[in-house]
């Protein structure tokens, strides 16, 4: 209601500087201003204020509202890929903690992961050297670290050997005559003995024409 406040409080200046009386009293230029506000001007005043709020008010709600066209579907297009995957062994070597998740064919030896801080452990040797004539001998303490295994192990791969595309600009889409195989689940391993699969992707586009109101498109997406 602030603002209503202020508004109020505005016109009504403006009726006083309206409504002001200029009285001339003898030979003397003297003037006084007499405010005639009565009380149901008042209340005018209150409800012509009230109603420029409303107005506000619905003219925002007209401007920001969404507006319900009619509108056809100008033209449909679809695009269809298709990619054959094939099972690759690959070669690795690595720490046994930081290996493929399905990795087989290990073989392991043992190596220095690093010389970091690491669980060190004094190590004793004996030294020799000439003294008088003779060899004497000292003992030598030396700073020795733990060893970690390595493991030298092969990793299925599954990278994509071939690809296919097809579209068309109609509602039907076909699919690329690719593969003949069963298709990649999220896990390629739970496909063996197999040793290929495909991942198909299909994706539409829809043209809108909305007259007056524009053009406008939709694309949607997915993994057939």
């Amino acid at each position: 209601m602030t603002f209503l406040n202020r508004l109020v409080a505005r016109l009504e200046k403006w009726h006083r500087a309206r409504r002001a009386v200029h009285l001339e009293v003898g030979h003397d230029a003297y003037r006084s201003s007499v405010i005639d506000v009565p009380g149901q001007r008042r209340i005018g005043v209150h409800l012509l204020g009230l109603m420029i709020c409303i107005g506000l008010s619905v003219l925002t709600r007209w401007l920001v509202a969404p507006r319900v066209t009619e509108a056809r579907v100008s033209e449909t297009r679809w695009h269809y890929q298709v990619s054959l995957r094939e099972r690759t062994p690959r070669t690795a070597e690595d720490w046994h903690d930081e290996m493929h998740v399905h990795h087989y064919d290990e073989r392991c030896e043992s190596r220095v992961r690093s010389y970091r801080d690491c669980d060190p452990y004094p190590c004793p040797s004996l030294a020799t050297y000439p003294c008088g004539g003779h060899v004497c001998t000292h003992v030598v303490v030396s700073m020795c670290w733990h060893t970690c295994p390595v493991y030298d192990y092969q990793w299925p791969d599954w990278p994509t050997i071939a690809v296919q595309h097809r579209g068309g600009v109609d509602h039907t889409p076909v699919r690329p005559a690719l593969g003949g195989v069963l298709p990649c689940p999220e896990d390629e391993e739970m496909l063996a003995p197999s040793t290929q699969c495909t991942v198909d992707a299909l994706a539409f586009t829809v043209q809108f024409d909305g007259g007056s109101s524009g053009h406008w498109g939709i694309g949607a997406s997915r993994r057939a």
